[in-house]
């Protein structure tokens, strides 16, 4: 489906402050610095506001006025070369098969690597003199020959993120590592027509495959990575037992409306925000209040997605859909407070946007002072200004910084903690007191047995019996 004909309107919700909202997938994203572009041409907009979680490699947009302006909105994003798809669309066969393809280009480069790797530690110790001209230039064309094909494939990566951005007149962290490696690739091959010394396609091709283990453990780590506000989602997802006319049929949650009828038998998870119609039961609640002790409703009491009912079967009304649940709210402010503007990320985001400039600068001023004040040749400077481009790249701090954010939230959302605000982790570490506001013991909330030993093997069996046939 091209871009031009999604509708992006079925995907837009309307927000309790009169804002719309639409969260999209970002295609083409590898650095800080093209989060920084999005969120700038976006909220130079009117009345816009944008922000991209460069872990999940998301856009949520908010703006005021007519519905319909997303797909405006949407496409002056795309002029930067990027690709958007709505997120309600799976984004898992798309990351599968980036995550393929990496493995594959880092396959073809390491296998390449260790090859030239044979010929060129002959020729690190040895000199023309003595391995001779003949046997020098045959193990320079034997790496050409396995580097070239290596670089045009295995580069692919690098070097179409590099194109996409400078074809829309921009930059990214991968222009300056898809120069640095045609710069020593070219200059090698120049070299080895002209039996020069300065033969490098052993650290284009090593250098290739060290980026691509980069950046294949980086799609592995964000498919790992699930923000918190993800699995508090993950927690109304399923099928529902809807009452129609005496009957009963299951349905998934996406499909629950409004003025359902739905049953709720012992064990289950409630879908939706509702009332109870009919019966009676235990709650667990905890994870939406916090409270280990169950919750005893009773019809006519409201019940919330994510509750657990824990003894009795009740039938209740749905009066709002998943997305529009206490526990969906939730999860939209967990996962604002992940990509918020804490103070380290502002300061990646200021550091990634003055990245690929000032390492251009820096790289060409590098090579005119070797070649025109530092006594050296043109390709001695050229590989200090390759240098330059490759190892001064700050997207490590850029990447890591957002990536501690949301792995540390959902670490502390599995024990039972929330974070909805961006610089909640910073301000904990100048925290010497906490008070906790509760009534009784602070407890786990999960059950455990005790006193087994004093049980006798009929009770034991009694118990896991009983155990086994409850949820």
């Amino acid at each position: 489906m091209s871009q031009a004909t999604i509708d992006y309107g079925s995907f837009v919700t309307a927000e309790s402050d009169g804002r719309f909202r639409l969260t999209l997938a970002v295609e083409g994203m590898h650095c800080p610095a093209c989060a920084v572009k999005i969120e700038k041409t976006l909220n130079a907009q009117e009345d816009v506001a944008a922000r991209v979680n460069i872990t999940q490699r998301r856009l949520n947009l908010y703006w005021r006025g007519e519905k319909g302006r997303s797909a405006s909105l949407v496409a002056e994003a795309e002029k930067l070369g990027f690709k958007f798809s709505p997120i309600a669309q799976s984004r898992d066969a798309e990351d599968a098969k980036t995550e393929r393809f990496l493995l594959r280009c880092m396959a073809v480069s390491g296998f390449s690597s260790g090859n030239i790797m044979i010929f060129s530690l002959a020729l690190w110790f040895s000199s023309r003199e003595s391995m001779g001209g003949a046997t020098q230039n045959l193990f320079h064309w034997y790496s050409a020959l396995l580097a070239l094909p290596t670089v045009i494939y295995a580069g692919i990566p690098f070097f179409t993120s590099a194109w996409k951005a400078l074809r829309h007149g921009h930059t990214n962290m991968d222009v300056p590592i898809s120069v640095g490696v045609i710069l020593a690739t070219g200059m090698s091959f120049v070299e080895m027509m002209t039996h020069g010394k300065y033969v490098y396609f052993d650290s284009a091709v090593m250098l290739l495959f060290l980026l691509l283990c980069g950046r294949y453990l980086d799609q592995r780590a964000r498919g790992a990575a699930r923000s918190a506000a993800a699995d508090i989602l993950s927690l109304t997802e399923g099928t529902a037992t809807v009452l129609e006319s005496g009957n009963m049929r299951r349905i998934p949650t996406t499909d629950i409306r409004e003025g359902m009828r739905l049953m709720l038998a012992s064990g289950e998870r409630v879908l939706a925000d509702g009332t109870i119609l009919t019966g009676e039961s235990s709650f667990d609640t905890s994870v939406l209040t916090g409270e280990t002790l169950p919750r005893r409703l009773k019809a006519g009491e409201a019940v919330l997605a994510g509750m657990v009912n824990l003894s009795d079967p009740i039938t209740m009304q749905a009066e709002k859909p998943a997305g529009k649940t206490l526990a969906a709210e939730i999860a939209r402010l967990m996962e604002k407070a992940e990509q918020g503007n804490a103070a380290y990320v502002r300061l990646a985001d200021k550091i990634a946007a003055w990245y690929t400039p000032v390492v251009h600068i820096l790289a060409l001023a590098s090579f005119l002072y070797w070649c025109l004040w530092g006594g050296l040749g043109w390709q001695p400077a050229l590989m200090i200004a390759v240098t330059v481009l490759i190892i001064t790249c700050p997207c490590a701090l850029g990447l890591a910084v957002p990536v501690v954010q949301v792995v540390a939230g959902q670490w502390l959302f599995k024990r039972g903690m929330l974070i909805k605000s961006a610089d909640a982790l910073e301000r904990l570490e100048k925290i010497d007191t906490v008070i906790f506001d509760k009534t009784g013991t602070l407890t786990t909330g999960v059950m455990k047995p005790a006193g087994g030993d004093a049980l006798s093997e009929h009770e034991r069996l009694l118990a896991v019996s009983l155990a086994a046939h409850s949820t």
